[in-house]
């Protein structure tokens, strides 16, 4: 086994910014530097909700979603996620925003934990 390596990225929305990493056991591949990114988006995504800011964190979460992209689980595991997506829109649509941004942030908390147990054997890190 190689040396752990560590992969930082760091997004910014606005005047706030966030660093997401990732700690693997080789060079990391375009997943797992997608990885980090939609982490550092998480991270601007609940910081956004903590200061009351609904829709920053919508829209951090979102890109987080779109940066991840759709190759984040195993096939056999259990993911709900895409039927969520269309909640976010519909309290977006309705005004209720701060609903769609915790709805948006919960999923790409949950997809993130997907690709966590998808790229298990290259992560070196607790989880």
């Amino acid at each position: 086994m190689s040396a752990a390596q560590t992969h930082s990225v760091t997004r910014t929305q606005g005047e706030a910014s966030a660093i997401g990493q990732v700690i693997a056991n080789r060079e990391p591949d375009d997943a797992l530097q997608k990885l980090a990114g939609a982490r550092a988006w998480y991270a601007l995504a609940t910081q956004r909700a903590q200061a009351d800011d609904a829709a920053g964190a919508l829209a951090a979460a979102r890109a987080g979603l779109e940066e991840l992209g759709r190759r984040y689980a195993r096939p056999l595991d259990i993911d709900d996620t895409q039927l969520k997506i269309r909640t976010i829109d519909q309290a977006e649509t309705e005004g209720r925003v701060g609903d769609a941004a915790r709805i948006a942030v919960t999923i790409l908390e949950t997809r993130l934990e997907l690709a966590r147990r998808l790229h298990a054997d290259a992560l070196v890190e607790e989880g």
